[in-house]
């Protein structure tokens, strides 16, 4: 399902990116957004962030987000 940039829980994917063309990880929801895991981006903010080729811990800010996809995870 789909939320609001402000409402990711962990295990959501957050998608960022001109046109949401980007998903990363939600680990935690911290003050001002959130701490993600990100591929295919580079370490720290230089270097590329859309083709780094790289797995890497991120933050992203609200403003950044366009919106929260909640994975219809299966019950285990």
């Amino acid at each position: 399902s789909w939320h609001g940039p402000e409402a990711g829980r962990r295990g959501d994917a957050a998608v960022i990116g001109g046109h949401g063309v980007h998903v990363e990880l939600i680990r935690q929801k911290v003050p001002g957004g959130y701490m993600t895991t990100g591929g295919n981006t580079s370490a720290g903010p230089g270097g590329s962030q859309s083709n780094g080729g790289g797995v890497f811990p991120r933050f992203r800010s609200f403003s950044e987000v366009h919106g929260v996809a909640v994975p219809a995870y299966p019950n285990y």
